[in-house]
């Protein structure tokens, strides 16, 4: 939040650097779920740009999670980098816990949201933004399952360090 900030007002990019492979300084490497919540907190925060490793993964399972991740990110490009007018969705989640963006692009509304915390915030509400008639349910993208969408809302659990990526058309 603090490099975001920094050049916020003078619309400087921002590249965050998820730690991996860099033992001199951690002792660890993040575990599958915290690299989840570091990559779509991050672009839920307005990040331009993300770099995995700083130096080779020591486990095998880091290099396939982030393998997973930078797919997913690769589909979104086109969503996330669109300059479709949107105003944000709102949400009943603490801000300090889970963190969403919110993108138009080719007659949809896509909502990206990660609960940054380890321990589960529960059900959270989304509020879709007014002015636009919805379908009448949110395609929840990587996780093959819909939810039902009711004026303009719509209701999801977070466990710890997850994400969920909504799809609604637009009607």
């Amino acid at each position: 939040d603090i490099m975001w900030k920094a050049g916020k007002e003078e619309g400087k990019p921002c590249f965050y650097f998820i730690v991996g492979g860099n033992f001199p300084l951690h002792h660890r490497e993040p575990s599958f779920k915290e690299q989840v919540a570091q990559t779509y907190g991050n672009i839920a925060a307005g990040c331009t740009g993300l770099s995995y490793f700083y130096g080779i993964p020591a486990t095998p399972g880091n290099w396939k999670a982030y393998l997973q991740l930078n797919r997913e990110v690769l589909s979104l490009n086109d969503v996330l980098l669109s300059e479709e007018d949107v105003a944000q969705a709102a949400s009943t989640a603490d801000p300090k816990k889970l963190r969403s963006i919110t993108r138009r692009h080719a007659g949809h509304v896509y909502v990206v949201a990660c609960n940054l915390d380890e321990k589960a915030i529960g059900d959270i509400t989304f509020t879709l933004p007014a002015g636009l008639k919805y379908g009448r349910e949110a395609q929840v993208l990587f996780e093959e399952r819909t939810l039902a969408i009711k004026d303009g809302r719509f209701t999801d659990s977070f466990p710890g360090h997850t994400r969920h990526v909504y799809k609604v058309k637009i009607d």
